[in-house]
């Protein structure tokens, strides 16, 4: 009898932990980055009035909301007042449980779009894990109080910070990219003690920022970096493999068929969207009008194109950018005339980038450098500057400024179909998944449902008439959702 009762209690207590577990969404995108809810999750297709449980005012934030039980965990920043904010909301209901606030000295550098809350939380069900690039790391019990903290320099970034701390066995992994000390922190989620502190090596041709994801392959963090994909082992922190990979590094990898996906981007990554970057002779035989050999504001001509975005649609956020636009800035010796030095210093600068970039499939079964033969495709044509693939069923999707949404076979890179959604604008969040269907958000609000498969069908369009930069979250038949001002909350009835 008393077999039979300790029997039953193990299986009540597995069961419990699988509903439990089934009501989590723990980290950015969901488990390991892929974006998929479980295979039980029934979101609606329709996000009305009709299906929302509730909406909460929420000060701004790009971080997306992350869940366990009753709990969602967001962060805020307001860069004016210099706030950081930690906030804890019922699932239930919608009501605020807790919050705390951080006041830093200074804000990092942001981009015109960017927010000093862009790092997602983590959580394992007792503790909830917030990293700011203005501040560190804090660890939180999932009731509000603090257990550790971690604080750190300032970030000496270019447009802020955006990859978010992952969980992994008793591991709080952080990828930490900051100009000229790159690290990748391995801490003990209980205590905040440091385990490990792998500095990385700087990626080819010059050190940026990289904003994505670490995501984990067998006993691999694979990290998307600036030019290059590197994978560290979890056991001692060893780089096993690594290849060069031309991009900023702007999105998060997903893996499917053991394969990885990495979205590689960069301004001058297609050549459709690249100016005529000429050598100073070529210049001066072209436009040196007055011929005196050297290159003046005025004999740049206006429509001299540097690079595009042309979808790009942001307000205060330039679409076209041109060489005269950067005189003041080559003109080191401010005397109004460019010399072959100064010219060559800003051309040489682009060339740099000119290598075509592109959504990759990659073979990571082999260790040390890879070479192209490691790359089983490549698609170089509308590749998303921030928002990370989706794999289902094994197609691979993904979707750039302007709404452009592309379908490829995961194994072949053959493209299924490529076309307009009809939702315009900027795209930051990532697409997530379930039952099915695909959740693509807009960067104007427009949240548009397509049925994954091989054409394109596109389900319902909804729009929230609010700024999205965060990814949405799916847990049970709930589709979370936050905007500039708000979290909302869809459930299908």
């Amino acid at each position: 009898m008393k077999r039979i009762r300790l029997i039953s209690c193990l299986v009540l207590c597995y069961l419990t932990s699988v509903c439990l577990y089934s009501q989590t969404w723990t980290q950015f995108r969901g488990p390991n980055c892929s974006g998929h809810a479980t295979k039980t999750a029934k979101p609606p297709v329709e996000l009305s009035k009709n299906n929302l449980l509730w909406k909460t005012s929420l000060p701004t934030g790009h971080s997306s909301p992350v869940l366990w039980g009753d709990n969602i965990f967001l962060t805020s920043g307001d860069k004016e007042t210099k706030t950081l904010g930690l906030h804890c909301i019922s699932v239930s209901d919608g009501k605020i449980k807790w919050q705390h606030e951080l006041h830093p000295e200074e804000i990092e550098r942001l981009h015109v779009t960017g927010n000093p809350a862009q790092p997602s939380a983590v959580t394992d069900g007792e503790r909830v894990y917030f990293y700011f690039g203005s501040y560190g790391l804090q660890c939180y019990s999932v009731s509000g109080n603090l257990k550790w903290e971690r604080p750190m320099p300032i970030t000496q970034s270019y447009y802020g910070v955006a990859s978010s701390p992952v969980l992994f066995d008793n591991n709080l992994v952080l990828y930490r990219e900051v100009v000229n000390e790159s690290k990748l922190y391995f801490f003990d989620k209980t205590t905040g003690d440091s385990l490990l502190a792998v500095t990385l090596p700087p990626p080819p041709e010059g050190q940026f920022m990289s904003h994505s994801t670490p995501v984990f392959y067998h006993d691999q963090v694979i990290l998307h970096r600036f030019n290059q994909i590197d994978a560290y082992s979890m056991n001692h922190g060893e780089r096993l493999w690594w290849i060069r990979a031309p991009g900023n590094g702007n999105s998060t990898p997903v893996l499917g068929d053991n394969l990885l996906f990495a979205g590689t981007w960069g301004e001058l990554g297609e050549s459709d969207r690249r100016g005529e970057f000429y050598t100073f002779e070529q210049m001066t035989a072209l436009h040196d009008d007055n011929k005196d050999g050297f290159i003046s504001k005025d004999e740049i001509p206006d429509e001299m194109l540097g690079f595009s975005r042309p979808e790009i649609n942001i307000e205060n956020q330039k679409t076209y950018f041109f060489i005269k636009a950067w005189f003041g800035s080559m003109d080191k010796d401010k005397n109004g005339k460019l010399v072959q030095k100064e010219w060559d210093a800003r051309m040489d600068y682009f060339r740099q980038f000119l290598d075509d970039t592109g959504l990759i499939a990659l073979d990571i079964t082999d260790s040390g450098e890879l070479g192209p033969e490691s790359m089983i495709w490549k698609e170089k044509d509308k590749v998303p500057e921030v928002p990370s693939p989706i794999y289902i069923d094994g197609n691979v999707y993904m979707c750039k400024h302007g709404g452009i949404l592309t379908c490829m076979d995961g194994k072949t890179g053959e493209i299924k179909y490529s076309e307009r959604i009809d939702a315009s604008g900027a795209y930051f969040a990532s697409p997530v998944t379930a039952n099915g269907y695909i959740y693509i958000p807009s960067g104007n609000g427009i949240i548009t449902v397509i049925k994954a498969g091989d054409k394109l069908d596109i389900i319902s369009k909804n729009d929230l008439k609010e700024k999205i930069y965060a990814t949405p979250a799916i847990v049970g038949n709930t589709i979370y959702i936050r905007t500039t001002d708000h979290l909302y909350a869809y459930s299908q009835n």
